[in-house]
């Protein structure tokens, strides 16, 4: 049972939740940082985000975000055998910190433990710990996360998340669900749990949901559309009766996914179900993606090999070679037993598929993972119309090298690329044009699907137009109106 000294002296909740400014709804982006292009590349998904989890000291961006009545939470740990006085001095350092006038406006403690059950004595930590921080700082922001544990077996946490429902301004629980896990009865079951065990505390939880395709693989199987189980845990949120009733969501984590594509994507979503509050499917409501020989694995059926001159097309054997047959550090994103592999000759190899039942207004993705024989080459992805013009494409310079946040990450490099088609059918291409002469390239895990309809705000598309364009308008019209209904 939770000491009684924890019960006492605090306003009302009402009274609390409008003094601690949470923005309504709260609608957290993981994992900000200040790398190269980061923040720039963030500006561009801002709109439908109230709250930028990250390590960033970038003062400037900290205030844009501040006039625009968003919130930059800090990032803090939990160390697991901390006491209560050495918590408090972890969590309230962003607080004191003069990067900014006043310092930090919120953190985040990521994150709770599973481990540390009811009457542990890290338990009792936390608990102290919070109501220590609330009482020193009554107007700053505290955010949360918490492990799945928090949800699936509630009762046996009830001490710290009673805590939390009178000292914290937002719990995010964590239900990273994987292609492969799809478990997406989760959310109303663990909305009960909430519930019964601390009556009032989905009015200031919300679910985390796991977006990361690089270490931590939620993208981890080849037959799955991303998109499409993202909207499908969404459509589980917003159409459970009390999952519904959170007030809003997490992504996890930022610097973990394919950062060209992924935000737009859960911009899109948020915007749909959250802005615009929609409870029926952002896309069709089918997780299943197009290519039906996605892995190599047993053929290259479905493909049209184009071999260049002097080069080579064939299916490699991962047995046969030293490259992992995964790309996650948890060997989640299973490539099987076979790949493709091209070698370039003094013209291009390309091996194509052809797509047909396409409507020409909506957005597709294409994506694939490819390794090279040396790091830094270069390797491409294109859409081309049945006769051979190209509509789209997207290139990756520096195919094996690891993204900038994580030296040790493996070494699979993902492409992946949005278009709008001009036509029912089009070939989507794997290509070695733009590397040297002589470079091996392997490839697996490809997959199209679906995007999203362009919305009938948007004009109709005659020809070629980069999905990126439709992307702007649809910010445009949905999030500018949402944002500034009187138009000025």
């Amino acid at each position: 049972m939770r000491p009684e000294s924890t019960r006492r002296g605090f306003e009302p909740l009402e009274r609390r939740y409008l003094l601690s400014g949470l923005p309504n709804p709260p609608i957290v982006m993981y994992g900000h940082y200040d790398g190269s292009g980061v923040t720039d590349a963030v500006r561009e998904i801002i709109p439908p985000f109230t709250i930028i989890e990250g390590t960033s000291r970038n003062a400037s961006f900290i205030r844009e975000l501040r006039n625009q009545g968003k919130v930059y939470a800090a990032h803090v740990t939990n160390p697991q055998n901390a006491s209560a006085a050495e918590l408090v001095a972890e969590w309230r350092a962003p607080f004191d910190d003069t990067v900014v006038a006043g310092g930090y406006d919120a953190i985040a403690i990521d994150e709770l433990h599973g481990i540390h059950t009811d009457g542990t004595t890290h338990s009792n930590e936390v608990v102290s710990a919070l109501q220590q921080l609330r009482a020193l700082y009554p107007h700053k922001q505290i955010y949360v996360a918490v492990t799945w544990q928090y949800g699936y077996s509630a009762p046996q946490y009830s001490d710290q998340l009673q805590a939390l429902y009178e000292y914290a301004d937002l719990i995010m629980v964590e239900a990273y669900l994987r292609e492969n896990q799809p478990a997406y009865g989760n959310f109303a079951h663990w909305a009960d749990q909430l519930k019964t065990t601390v009556p009032g505390i989905l009015s200031k939880s919300v679910y985390g949901v796991g977006i990361s395709q690089g270490g931590h693989v939620f993208d981890d199987k080849s037959d799955m559309g991303f998109l499409g189980h993202l909207d499908q845990q969404l459509h589980s949120i917003r159409a459970d009766a009390d999952a519904s009733t959170m007030p809003g969501l997490m992504f996890w984590v930022y610097y973990r996914t394919k950062r060209d594509v992924t935000p737009d994507y859960v911009a899109q979503l948020v915007d749909h179900y959250y802005t615009q509050n929609n409870t029926s499917y952002l896309g069709d409501g089918s997780t299943s993606q197009w290519i039906s020989n996605p892995q190599f694995d047993n053929n290259t059926n479905g493909w049209t090999l184009d071999v260049g001159n002097g080069g080579t097309m064939d299916r490699f054997s991962y047995a046969s070679v030293s490259h992992e047959n995964d790309h996650s550090d948890f060997g989640w994103a299973s490539h099987g037993t076979h790949g493709l592999r091209t070698i370039r000759g003094s013209t291009p190899n390309r091996a194509s598929y052809r797509m047909s039942g396409l409507d020409t207004q909506t957005i597709y993705n294409f994506s694939a993972w490819v390794i090279a024989n040396s790091p830094g080459q270069r390797a491409m992805l294109e859409v081309r119309e049945t006769n051979g013009t190209v509509i789209d494409s997207v290139e990756l310079g520096n195919v094996g090298n690891p993204p900038n946040y994580d030296t040790t990450w493996n070494e699979w490099s993902g492409l992946s690329l949005n278009f709008v088609p001009t036509a029912s059918t089009v070939d989507i291409v794997l290509s070695d044009s733009s590397t040297a002469q002589g470079t091996a390239l392997y490839w697996d895990f490809v997959e199209f699907e679906d995007v999203y309809s362009i919305p009938n705000t948007v004009p109709p598309v005659p020809g070629p137009i980069s999905s990126e364009d439709v992307f702007e308008h649809r910010a445009l019209v949905s999030w500018g109106a949402s944002v500034d209904p009187q138009g000025d």
